[in-house]
């Protein structure tokens, strides 16, 4: 009987040759070519792998720059950087690394944990709001300058003792005067205009 052959350890082949290959319409070709041009020497098997993976990691910008044949300015990780980066564990906060993403699913959770934590922080400072005692203020506040109320009730009687004025001309006029009358006189303009008595400026 002949000797059992041994397994063999199994060596990815290297390739010495590379094909030129044509820049097509398919931004995902291009971007096969490109890869394969920067790690020269893999097998079929790893180029697919580890390009497909980084492919679905670029925006849609990127992967427009390859459909459109612009000259590529990605940094492209080789496999061996992802092998590391995917044997790396956040120890610290036990989040994920940068090269993972998230799934929709753990998205959505963490979302909705920032939701909920900032509806109770509005929620807790409405309540600190409502337990602050709120100053007394007087029903109607009247300024140094009079309510506007005022102001209409001098205008209508200023207007009623210069019929001549121009509107322009009758505004300014009469702003000037609301602004140098006394706050007692103002504030007597707050009662009806037939209780009201002015003499001519």
């Amino acid at each position: 009987m002949g000797r059992k052959r041994g397994r063999k350890e199994y060596c990815p082949p290297i390739y010495k040759r590379q094909k030129v290959a044509r820049v097509t319409n398919n931004g995902y070709l291009n971007f096969m070519t490109e890869y394969k041009k920067r790690f020269y020497g893999l097998s079929p098997q790893d180029m697919v792998h580890y390009a497909a993976k980084q492919w679905t990691q670029l925006s849609m910008a990127e992967k427009e720059a390859f459909k459109s044949k612009k000259p590529s300015t990605i940094t492209l990780k080789s496999p061996a950087q992802y092998v590391a980066c995917e044997m790396k564990s956040d120890v610290a906060g036990g989040q994920q690394s940068s090269c993972q993403r998230q799934s929709p699913s753990a998205r959505l959770r963490e979302s909705e944990r920032r939701s909920s934590r900032s509806k109770t922080l509005c929620r807790s400072a409405k309540n600190r709001q409502r337990g602050k005692p709120k100053p007394q203020q007087s029903k109607r506040r009247l300024s140094h300058m009079g309510s506007a109320v005022a102001y209409i009730h001098f205008l209508r009687k200023f207007q009623r003792k210069n019929t001549e004025l121009r509107t322009i001309d009758l505004l300014k006029t009469a702003t000037r005067l609301w602004c140098r009358l006394p706050e007692r006189h103002r504030h007597a303009f707050e009662r009806p205009l037939w209780i009201v008595t002015i003499g001519k400026s």
